[in-house]
């Protein structure tokens, strides 16, 4: 059994703290790095020219270890419905086919498909949140339901938001790729506390906050993108978004 970790956190001895789902505390840690951060702005000439992109450097590669993929792979960007709309841009859905989402799942891997459903012609389809709780099995039938639409994406959260229920990505990825789908994972509730391994998983993106397991701040995410999908552009023309720009 894990002993005790009320020394790593500010918390008071008489103060029981439960809603880690949302706001969960930061450690002392996590805060010291915090105000050192927000000290070196206040003499930013003690800081070299490429002190901005050696931190975004050392947090790409952060991230990429903990899910097992190159850090070239992976994109600093501001929350998850952030990176879904990244992937909507290079992910357009044919006409005629559908994209399936979670009951009750988080807006963020959700809203994206059918706010876009209407104009471009596809169906967001919702697998229903089952009574024994088993939501891999949910998920295939859905996959793998004869007389549907064609499938073109599957986009869910690798726990479900709601219930805690643990989807079993690998299974789902395979039945997706039997069917050329792709597969967007919400990975907010796992990545930090259980194996990722998206080099094994091959999916076609991967998205999760720091705010959570990574025990970070709001307002800071990333996204992984495979390589067969970074030929598309940002949301935003940035020079940090593109290759070989340099501002002067």
């Amino acid at each position: 059994m894990l002993p005790s970790q009320r020394a790593l956190f500010e918390i008071p001895r008489q103060i029981c703290y439960l809603n880690a789902a949302s706001y969960s505390p930061l450690p002392l840690r996590t805060l010291e790095a915090g105000r050192a951060a927000v000290l070196r702005k206040g003499t930013p000439w003690t800081l070299e020219a490429s002190f901005a992109n050696q931190q975004h450097e050392r947090a790409r590669i952060a991230a990429a270890r903990l899910i097992n993929v190159d850090a070239a792979d992976i994109a600093l960007i501001p929350s998850i419905s952030y990176g879904v709309a990244t992937a909507a841009k290079m992910l357009p859905i044919a006409r005629g086919t559908r994209v399936i989402v979670l009951e009750n799942d988080h807006s963020s891997p959700v809203l994206e498909w059918q706010t876009r459903a209407e104009a471009e012609g596809f169906t967001v389809e919702t697998v229903r949140q089952p009574d024994d709780g088993d939501w891999t099995s949910a998920v295939l039938e859905n996959i793998e339901r004869s007389g549907a639409h064609p499938l073109s994406l599957a986009s869910i959260s690798s726990v479900h938001w709601s219930d805690g229920g643990l989807i079993d990505v690998d299974k789902v990825g395979a039945a997706l790729r039997l069917r050329g789908a792709a597969f967007l994972v919400d990975a907010t509730h796992s990545v930090g506390v259980l194996t990722t391994d998206v080099k094994r998983l091959d999916p076609d993106f991967v998205i999760f906050p720091t705010y959570k397991w990574l025990l970070g701040p709001y307002g800071r995410a990333f996204l992984y993108v495979a390589k067969r999908h970074q030929g598309g552009l940002p949301l935003e023309q940035t020079a940090s978004g593109r290759r070989n720009v340099r501002g002067r």
